[in-house]
Order: structure tokens, then sequence, then C-alpha cells
């Protein structure tokens, strides 16, 4: 499931959960994440897709402009706040929190 754009959201022990950002390293573009309870909410994984891979393979500087993807997992039944931040050269450019909410 998406929750890029939700504030809250429920889930049942054992979904996964995605979130979308903006990644184009060589610009300044990329994403940092925290989670204020990691007994219940689990980073499993971070994803990259490129828009232009086949450029970025053969070294084309600034072809890797890319969606990334956070992928976390419920763990167990409880509330967390999943806090994103986006960031443009290091510093905070946005940032989005989403309460995350458990189900037993």
């Amino acid at each position: 499931m998406d929750i890029t754009e939700m504030d809250s959201v429920t889930l049942k022990v054992g979904d996964k959960v995605s979130y979308h950002f903006k990644k184009h390293e060589s610009v300044g573009f990329n994403a940092e994440y925290s989670i204020s309870d990691e007994t219940i909410l689990q980073f499993v994984e971070s994803q990259t897709a490129y828009a232009q891979l086949e450029k970025l393979v053969i070294g084309m500087t600034g072809a890797d402009r890319a969606k990334g993807t956070f992928v976390f997992q419920a763990l167990q039944a409880g509330q967390a706040t999943l806090t994103v931040q986006h960031l443009y050269r290091g510093e905070l450019e946005s940032e989005k929190q989403i309460e995350i909410k458990i189900a037993k």
C-alpha cells in the first residue's frame, strides 16, 4: 500500500507499506526517514527506479533522476509515527509525518 499522500493509516501485523519520494542525488534531492517506535514499524528496504537507466549505465552526467521508495512492515499492535524528511543538497526542504496504527 502506498502511504505517500496519507496523514494516518491503520494496518494489520505483517502489512507492508511504501513511501515514494523524488531522488536525484547528482542535483541534491533525496530523503531520510525516522520511526518513533521500531518495535511497531520496521524499515524493510529502499528501492530506486531510475528514469533513464540506459543513460545512467553509460555514465551520462545527471542521468540519476529517479523515484525512491522506502518500504516498511508492521511488526506488532501499537502506534508509531513515520517521519520522512525531503532533502535538497543536505538541507531540509519539507517534512511529512504519518501516524501509523497497527491493529491487533
